[in-house]
């Protein structure tokens, strides 16, 4: 991955965050890791629900964010997912959870970013 693509990931996180927390969101942990998969983003939203959130950053508006989680992208987040869980005690038949996207388009010319949540599979 070239820096300036890292860099436009860490950024779309960042973004993301804020979004969500502006939306009522707590952000428990970012760029959680396991073997099997990563979360960018853990946090529980205003009724409680925890949710396991995949931030995908385009800087071209004619790019698709919400395609680029497949199957196997979707395998591993439920991976690292049940990981999170194991790890904190929780009871994936108690938790109330989520899967959610946070897709972030960047508008270089104006500068400016359109952010969109929607809840995925």
């Amino acid at each position: 991955m070239s820096t300036s693509k890292k860099t436009l990931g860490n950024w779309g996180e960042q973004q993301a965050a804020l979004f969500l927390e502006r939306r009522g969101y707590v952000i428990l942990v970012r760029n959680y890791h396991t073997r099997g998969g990563e979360l960018d983003i853990i946090a529980r939203d205003g009724a409680g629900v925890l949710c396991f959130v995949e931030v995908k950053t385009r800087s071209y508006w004619y790019e698709s964010a919400a395609r680029a989680t497949g199957y196997d992208k979707l395998t591993n987040l439920h991976f690292a997912a049940r990981h999170f869980l194991c790890t904190q005690n929780l009871s994936p038949d108690k938790t109330p959870i989520r899967f959610e996207q946070v897709s972030v388009y960047l508008d270089r010319v104006a500068k400016t970013a359109q952010l969109k949540l929607q809840v995925i599979v």
